[in-house]
């Protein structure tokens, strides 16, 4: 295991729609979604990660903090999101970036082969 260490993350999430919400022809309502990432990444700034209970059993990637903040944002955003190829927009991926050129991404509803 790496020693305890500093990152400072881009978190993107992204989302899909079957069709767009009207009047205003958007995916996903941004304001809500940037008002959860800013609650999750407030819990999470300046926090060991090693600590949290959620990797108590692993070490805090970048792939299982994407994971982290998928079903943070989810249970955030509740009955907002849908399910794929549903009328409603549904999260399709959380992506971090801790360094240029290094980005994993987590996709929530993706099944593995």
């Amino acid at each position: 295991m790496e020693p305890s260490h500093r990152h400072t993350w881009l978190v993107t999430a992204t989302f899909r729609a079957a069709r767009l919400t009207e009047p205003m022809g958007v995916v996903v309502d941004f304001v809500a979604v940037q008002k959860a990432m800013q609650t999750i990444g407030g819990k999470l700034e300046a926090t060991d990660l090693n600590a949290l209970a959620e990797f108590a059993d692993a070490p805090p990637s970048a792939e299982r903090l994407a994971e982290l903040i998928a079903r943070r944002l989810t249970e955030s955003l509740g009955q907002a999101l849908g399910s794929p190829g549903g009328r409603r927009p549904w999260l399709h991926g959380v992506s971090l970036t801790e360094a240029p050129g290094c980005l994993a991404t987590f996709y929530p509803h993706r099944r593995s082969s």
